[in-house]
Order: structure tokens, then sequence, then C-alpha cells
């Protein structure tokens, strides 16, 4: 059987399969002839994708006349309410990809939580053929998908394993596009081990579209070669066990629950064929005579004293220097940096060279993004500065604003900007030291100690670009690796965070992550958790 005969077969499999769990599905026509310019090869595995630009036609993606060449975009399209297949062979849907991203899915390795990074793509290496490719349209906000077509996503990406027979131990063979090149930041926005983790979950407990009843035990036939998995079976598995029977409950009808089945069957007298009909299901879920024990009075014991609990809070931040100086300053620019902080989850950001144009875009941008409210606090208003942008709906703020001058004509200086979460009182500064080109390394020292002084009772955080390669601060502990954030020979991790000594903080390296933003900075940026805790009083 040729390769595209064989992904034929798989997709009137998963066709099948999708439908037993009650997924709509369509065989879009041409589709199993339709392939792109190369090959075609046997499916191993499956890349998610989103339509960047919004929904887009199904014709378009089975036939984009102004990109010919590529003949065909993806093998499925996900809609607002239909799976539709397009090709049964290769289509052109990931381009020149990382190999080593790629291969660590293929191994089973991909992580249950966050994304994998990508490096180089490959000049010699394609996801197109080896891939099942899905495309899924973006609804341009966050999340990109509703409710119906992420869990069509995951019924998909299961079908497929389920029918392939991919293992999904210890990991799904599930990438997505961001994972396999850089070229495709946020593509798709979802978190990429999330998805993983649905897809293993899914295959557990199978379950319909959003409104959907699932399956009631009693409600179809069930044996080992029928209808073997949904939530009816593990109800099944459970009542059969209550009759003393000791199986592992995995929601599946295997070999084991087969046995148990016939052997309830043959001693209650039954027809032993392995299904479980109404027959079957009533001596199986008839009850034994009650043994009435009389219970011993038991004294009342004291109401326990309530132990105080101890507040917390958990927010994401993020630094950034926005290169207003020199860097690119259009409108698209600006957005695009934003869109980073929303991919990031990042729900504040200490951002160093910004603008008064370029704030306003970026505020603009996070609003239509998380759909939240975003304020900024600024240093210098109208100027090119330091500039605190939180997320009004996690922070409170309209407490006054505390800042330190540098006294130089782009801005550089301080702001702190008091705010509360979770009901909790933080102080966050954003920082700008002046460069060696205007100041010794006293005067960055100086600078450094006025944002310092800045600190009020409540825990202090501070962060921004300092000039310096891993800088000290007196009374202050910079948290973190030390990761390098610029190029320069001598000045490399100039990025940091800075928490007050003593206060109530905690961030470890594995809450730090490095962003880099390409051409939208000449920096690297920096993402933290940052874990805020009250200790109970008694």
């Amino acid at each position: 059987m040729t390769a595209i005969a064989t992904n034929a077969a798989t997709v009137r499999a998963v066709v099948a399969q999708l439908a037993a769990w009650g997924w709509p599905s369509e065989l879009w026509p041409g589709w199993e002839t339709r392939r792109n310019r190369q090959t075609p090869l046997v499916w191993e595995s499956v890349t998610v994708h989103h339509t960047g630009a919004g929904p887009v036609s199904t014709s378009y993606m089975a036939n984009p006349a102004d990109r010919a060449a590529l003949v065909v975009l993806c093998n499925a399209h996900i809609t607002k309410d239909r799976i539709r297949f397009l090709a049964a062979g290769g289509a052109s849907h990931a381009g020149m990809s990382d190999r080593a991203t790629y291969a660590r899915m293929r191994a089973g390795q991909a992580p249950l939580t966050g994304d994998m990074k990508p490096g180089a793509d490959s000049p010699t290496f394609s996801a197109n053929r080896l891939s099942f490719g899905i495309e899924v349209d973006n609804a341009k906000t966050t999340p990109e998908w509703d409710e119906w077509m992420q869990g069509a996503v995951v019924a998909l990406c299961a079908a497929l394993h389920k029918v392939c027979g991919w293992s999904v131990d210890p990991s799904p063979r599930v990438i997505t596009h961001k994972e396999l090149t850089r070229r495709k930041p946020g593509d798709p926005i979802m978190d990429a081990g999330r998805l993983r983790s649905l897809v293993r979950e899914f295959l557990a407990a199978p379950y319909g579209p959003p409104g959907s009843k699932p399956w009631a035990l009693g409600d179809r036939l069930l044996s080992k070669d029928g209808n073997d998995s949904g939530a009816d079976v593990t109800a099944l598995i459970n009542a059969l066990n209550a009759k003393g029977y000791k199986l592992t409950n995995d929601g599946l009808f295997g070999p084991a629950v087969d046995a148990a089945v016939r052997d309830l069957q043959t001693k209650s007298g039954l027809t032993v064929d392995g299904i479980v009909g109404p027959d079957t299901l009533a001596v199986l879920t008839e009850e034994e005579p009650p043994v009435i024990v009389e219970p011993t009075p038991e004294p009342t014991p004291p109401e326990p004293t309530p132990t105080p609990q101890p507040k917390t809070a958990t927010f994401q931040l993020g630094v950034a220097n926005c290169q207003s100086y020199d860097g690119t300053k259009t409108e698209k620019a600006w957005r695009g940096r934003a869109a980073i902080f929303a991919r990031e989850g990042w729900q504040i950001v200490c951002c160093t060279e910004t603008s008064k144009a370029g704030r306003a875009v970026m505020i603009d941008e996070l609003k239509l993004l998380t759909k939240h409210d975003w304020r900024p606090a600024v240093f210098k208003a109208g100027a090119q500065t330091v500039a605190v942008l939180y997320d009004a709906a996690v922070f409170t703020g309209g407490r006054k604003t505390r800042t330190a001058d540098f006294h130089t004509a782009f801005g550089h200086g301080a702001i702190v900007v008091p705010l509360v979460v979770g009901g909790l009182g933080v102080d966050v500064a954003a920082v700008h030291v002046r460069p060696g080109s205007v100041a010794s390394d006293a005067g960055k020292k100086a600078d450094m100690a006025k944002a310092a002084a800045l600190a009020g009772t409540w825990p202090f955080l501070l962060a921004g670009d300092f000039n310096w390669n891993r800088p000290a601060i007196k009374g202050l502990t910079r948290v973190g690796s030390g990761l390098d954030t610029h190029d320069s020979a001598k000045l490399k991790a100039l990025d940091n965070l800075f928490v007050r000594s003593g206060t109530e903080v905690t961030i470890t390296t594995a809450d730090e992550t490095l962003v880099n933003p390409g051409s939208l900075s000449d920096h690297r940026w920096l993402g933290y958790t940052v874990h805020l805790l009250k200790p109970a009083t008694t």
C-alpha cells in the first residue's frame, strides 16, 4: 500500500472514531489524492498551527491561489463548528524546521507544561510530510480558541494517536509550529505542554463537544471489540470491582475486563459473549442485602481552634528594554513588543527606553490581546523614559508613585509604583542607569543607590537596565542566575531584578526565563514568577 493510501485509511478510521466520541467532521472534495509537490510519507506525528490573520476559508487552505506552489496548506482545518480533512498526502504547513525539537517530540520527551524553544531551522529538514498538519481558525482574542475549538483540536490529536497506535507515555507525539521554528513565535498562543497534557487526559476519559452528554452505563452495548472506552466503561469497571473483581480502572474495555464480564455471565447463567447488555447489566447492578451495624456513640470533640493562615500572592513580571533611542519605532514594532509580553503571560512589565507614542500603542495592544484593562506608570510623561505597565485586573494602583531623576535628556531614572495584588502590597520599580558615555562607574553606583533609596515598607522589587555587568547594590539582593541580555564584550548581564534583602519575596532560578525579542530590541528580556508571602500572625 502506498503512503498516501495508508494515510487515507488512517483518515477514514479517525473520522469514525471522532463520530463515536460525538465530534462532527467532513471530508473535503479531493482529499484522498490531494498533496503538495513532495512524495508523500506515512504520518508519524501531529503539528498544530493557528491561522495568524484570523479565520480563513477552507477553500483557501485546500487551494491557496496566491501561493500556488504550496498546493495545500494543511491536512485538516478546524473552524468554529467543524473538523475538515483536506489532504491525505504531504501539506505545506511547517516549512523548514528545527530537527532537534522535532526529534525530542518524536521520542516522547516533549514537556507536558510549557513550550520547547526551537533552535535554528535546518536547511534539509521539514515536518511537512512526516507530521499531520492541523490549522485552527484564530479568533484574534486571548484565548484564541473557544471551548469547542480547543476540544476539537484535542479530540483530533487523540483520535490520531488511538488509530495509529502512537504512545502518549511519557508524552504524546504533538508539536506546535512555534516549537518547530523561531519564525513563528506565538503559533499558536496556547501553552504547548498543556495541549499535550489535555490529549493524554482525553484518551483516559474521552468526551464530546461542549454541552454533549457523556455516556452513562446502560446507554449503549459495551464490549472489547466494540464500544471500548468512555465514562460508561469507567463506571462498568467500578461496578465489576464492587462484585469482587480486582481490575485496574484505566477507562478501557481490555482483555482483563472482557474476562471478568465473561466470568460474571458464566456464574449468572447468561449467554457468555463478553457483551455488556441489559441482562448482564441487571446482574452487575443488583444490590447485596445491607448489613446493619449499630453505631457506637462517640463523644463530641471540642471545636478546634482555627490555625492562622499565611497570605500569599503570585504574579508574572517581565523586564524589557524597548530600544526607543535607536531601534524600530513603528506602530507595528510597538504592537509586536506588546504581543510578546502577552504571549509570555506577563502581568506587569518594567520597561526601559519607551516613548510616549510607543507606550500608548503597547497599552492598546495589551488590552486587545488580554481583554483586560492595562495602566502605565511613567517617570517622565511625554519623554523617552522608564515605565511600569500593569494589568489592572490583577493589580490595584492609585497610590502616589516615587521617582529618582538621573538628569539626562533620555529620561534615565527610576519610578516606584505601589500596588496591591492578592491583598498584599508590593513596590515595583523600573530603573534605567546612565550609560558609560555620560557617567563614570561612581556615577552609575550613585544612580543605583538613589533607586534603592526609594524603597518603602512594602516588599520592594527593582528591575531594569543597570548598564553594569551583574551589578551589586547595598541592601538589595540580585535574583536569578545573572543571564546575559546583551552582546557587548564588556557589558553582558545588563538587565536584572533586585529585591530588598529580608523582604517576603521568593524568586528562584527556576522562576526565571530569557526571552529573545529578535529585531524589536538589542537586549534580550527577562521573565520572572514572583511569590509574595505574608506569614500568619497569632
